[in-house]
């Protein structure tokens, strides 16, 4: 009998324990203190010194956590500054998300550095932490400006970071009085077109490095007349347009290899300096013409054309169509004299204008006659206009900036022309 009832004990507080630890089959686990975890993805970026680096931070409610937690960062580089958004999150069992973005300036200086973030909160405190690479200023890896502007009569490519010209350098190149455009390819090289000596040039980096060049003056095959307008696309094909041959021409590489022309159809003839190309994502090709047309074909047959335009001022009318571009949402961009246009599609729907003509040189809202237009990773518009560069965040022209002026200094532009912009 007391060994009958010894045995019921035990068993008893074996029940007992069984239950506060919360073990078995399907049960939850009730122990512990309310607590939260902090976590930062990616676990490494990398940024050009003077650019922005984003990472999510994700905060983790345990036990019923529900207090609020402040966010901090530690480890930063010189010269860099961090914002969280939110700076406090109140985390869920599921995780609550804040954005930390780090801003570093073209003095931040290069290499690796780790951040630690801190969530603090109800008397507890974690931490987490991610590596931030910091290239050289233009590099991001590649040896590239931000921003590279074909400076015509100038006789050179000049290429800076920003806004304010920082980290301005130049190329010439013996012999070349003119350079029409200029343009990238996914490696990095840049190409230009040389107007008078009828060839492109691709370099390696600003430096001139890597030079290759192909074309000759003439009118057949790998050869051009007064070649203003380039392009490369996602393949690294290479769009010319032949302006004094009245044709675009596309070529695979540098060696002139799978060399095409087109030079219009029974409805559309290629013609004059305005003939700016440009080729979207899908591979659909966009140019401008000497006829106020905007043009848009599928491939380099003509398939699939589509005029848009006459001559005016009015919704769907063009006076002078010197540059193309299209955004991430397929809306097509114009640079049209004194004003840049946007429509939605081929059709005009959704046609926007901004800008009119200036007297006096460059005024908020007002240009002299627009070259090039080009975009960004945050869709900001960027345009030539004669001796300046402007970018503005959207078409209502909110967050006018200019750089530039006449002359041929630094930070100067004998007459900005081409544009190419890193995104």
């Amino acid at each position: 009998m007391q060994r009958t009832s010894l045995i019921w004990k035990v068993s008893m507080v074996l029940a007992l324990v069984w239950s506060i630890v919360g073990c078995g089959s399907g049960s939850t686990k009730t122990g512990g203190a309310p607590a939260f975890t902090v976590h930062v993805a990616p676990g490494s970026n990398a940024v050009t010194a003077g650019q922005s680096s984003v990472y999510t931070v994700t905060v983790n409610a345990e036990n019923g956590f529900s207090t609020p937690v402040d966010l901090a960062v530690s480890g930063l580089p010189n010269g860099a500054t961090a914002a969280f958004s939110p700076a406090s999150v109140t985390p869920t069992a599921q995780g609550v998300t804040s954005s930390l973005t780090v801003h570093t300036t073209v003095g931040t200086p290069v290499g690796t550095v780790t951040l630690a973030v801190t969530g603090t909160g109800g008397g507890k405190t974690n931490h987490a932490s991610a590596t931030l690479v910091v290239n050289a200023s233009g590099s991001g890896g590649d040896g590239l400006p931000n921003i590279l502007v074909a400076d015509a009569s100038n006789g050179r490519i000049a290429g800076f970071e920003d806004m304010t010209g920082a980290g301005w350098k130049t190329l010439t190149i013996p012999g070349i009085l003119y350079f029409g455009d200029v343009a990238v390819d996914s490696q990095g090289r840049i190409y230009m077109t040389d107007r008078d000596g009828s060839r492109i040039i691709r370099v390696d980096h600003l430096d001139g490095s890597g030079q290759v060049t192909f074309g000759s003056p003439g009118s057949g095959v790998n050869q051009f007349s007064g070649v203003q307008h380039i392009f490369v696309d996602g393949l690294g094909r290479i769009y010319i347009g032949d302006d004094g041959n009245n044709r675009i021409v596309r070529i695979d590489d540098m060696t002139g290899a799978g060399w095409v022309a087109f030079n219009g159809s029974s409805t559309i003839h290629v013609s004059g300096v305005a003939s700016d190309i440009f080729v979207a994502g899908n591979g659909q090709i966009y140019f401008a013409d000497g006829f106020h047309h905007l043009v848009r074909m599928n491939d380099m047959t003509g398939a699939g054309l589509v005029i848009l335009g006459s001559n005016g001022t009015g919704v769907g009318h063009f006076n002078d169509p010197t540059g193309i571009c299209t955004d991430s949402s397929g809306r097509i961009y114009v640079a049209d004299g004194d004003r840049i246009a946007r429509m939605d599609d081929m059709t005009g729907a959704g046609w926007v204008t901004y800008g009119v003509h200036a007297e006096n040189g460059p005024e908020v809202g007002k240009f002299s006659i627009t070259g090039a237009i080009a975009l960004d990773a945050q869709n900001r518009i960027y345009i030539t206009d004669a001796g300046h560069l402007v970018r503005i965040d959207d078409m209502t022209g909110a967050g006018w900036t200019t750089f530039g002026s006449f002359g041929d200094a630094v930070g100067q532009f004998g007459f900005a022309f081409g544009l190419a912009v890193k995104h």
